[in-house]
């Protein structure tokens, strides 16, 4: 997923690491990158989801705008780093 920003009135975009439920995104970030700390200000996010292709023409993907904000809640953020291990298994370790 690449995850936009606003950082001091400048877009920026990250590559990250996702899982979805419903209609909810999960990712895990450092809370020092630059797109932690912007979201910390600003919960204004944009976003593109789409896998690799290699024939332009075959291109598909979602592109959405909505609000981020840290999980806080024990329980919650639990649940999102299972579904995290769940499509990545190398984060078990």
């Amino acid at each position: 997923m690449s995850l936009a920003t606003v950082v001091e009135g400048a877009a920026h975009a990250a590559s990250v690491m996702y899982a979805m439920e419903d209609l909810s995104l999960y990712w895990t970030s450092d809370p020092n990158t630059r797109h932690s700390l912007a979201i910390g200000r600003d919960a204004h996010i944009a976003a593109t989801v789409a896998p690799d292709y290699e024939d332009f023409r075959a291109i598909r993907g979602l592109q959405i705008a909505g609000q981020a904000r840290r999980l806080g809640e024990a329980g919650e953020a639990a649940h999102a780093r299972e579904l995290l291990r769940r499509r990545f298994p190398f984060l078990r370790e």
